[in-house]
């Protein structure tokens, strides 16, 4: 067969999600959270192959119904402590022994709960990552979110409730004269299936693709759930 060259996308989706259990399956805004994802990736058009990555026979179940491949997830790289780099490893060498991706392999992981990112957003960070790679800049790309306040004038709360400067040195400094920070905004990271091998902590060696923090919600509790409904509702107006 002939070298693939289609960007491939995986979707990282464990069952065992404590704080929002069975989160990837649960019904947000009336769809699976996963259904949502794996519609964002096809309506980014970007094009390609998507897979699910899974320990679970029910995302597995849905993820199928929606027309998508399923990786079979060993349980030891499924509990709440697996970084994210063997769980990548782990689909690369699955697809690698497939013949569907070689070295220079567009490839993305996607999160799963990644439900209100702009499918343009996620098309963006893709052609990025090509652009990096024609200027031979870094060959990963990541969506992160500006903190919506200095970072030098966070506060730390006691037991007793007494606030506390975390960097008391700027307590006097105007915020229109700190810098801005990021922060991993859990949605995607693209990059060249042979750049995922490197040990290095992702972060420490990837562009970042700014994201519209409005609309940028990482479910991990009940209060993110909420607001993604909102978001939701709120996209779903203006589409009507």
């Amino acid at each position: 067969m002939s070298e693939p060259t289609e960007p491939t996308v995986v979707i990282p989706a464990r069952g065992g999600s404590k704080r929002i259990p069975g989160k990837n399956t649960r019904l947000l805004a009336g769809i699976p959270v996963l259904e949502r994802t794996i519609a964002i990736a096809r309506a980014s058009k970007v094009g390609g192959h998507i897979f699910v990555s899974t320990d679970s026979a029910e995302i597995a179940t849905l993820a199928r119904s929606l027309g998508v491949q399923v990786i079979d997830r060993p349980n030891d790289l499924a509990d709440d402590h697996t970084p994210l780099l063997p769980v990548i490893k782990h689909a690369l060498a699955h697809l690698h022994e497939l013949g569907l991706i070689q070295g220079s392999t567009p490839f993305a992981c996607l999160y799963a709960t990644a439900v209100t990112l702009d499918p343009a957003d996620f098309a963006r960070g893709f052609s990025q990552l090509i652009d990096s790679s024609a200027e031979n800049t870094s060959r990963l790309v990541t969506g992160v979110v500006e903190y919506p306040h200095p970072i030098e004038r966070a506060l730390s709360l006691t037991k007793n409730s007494q606030l506390l400067s975390v960097s008391p040195q700027f307590a006097s400094t105007r915020t229109q004269d700190l810098p801005v920070h990021y922060f991993d905004a859990g949605a995607f990271i693209w990059g060249f299936a042979q750049d995922w091998y490197s040990p290095q902590p992702v972060l420490t060696r990837a562009q970042g693709c700014v994201l519209p923090a409005w609309r940028s919600v990482d479910l991990d509790t009940e209060s993110d759930w909420s607001r993604a409904e909102v978001v939701i509702s709120e996209l779903q107006g203006q589409q009507g």
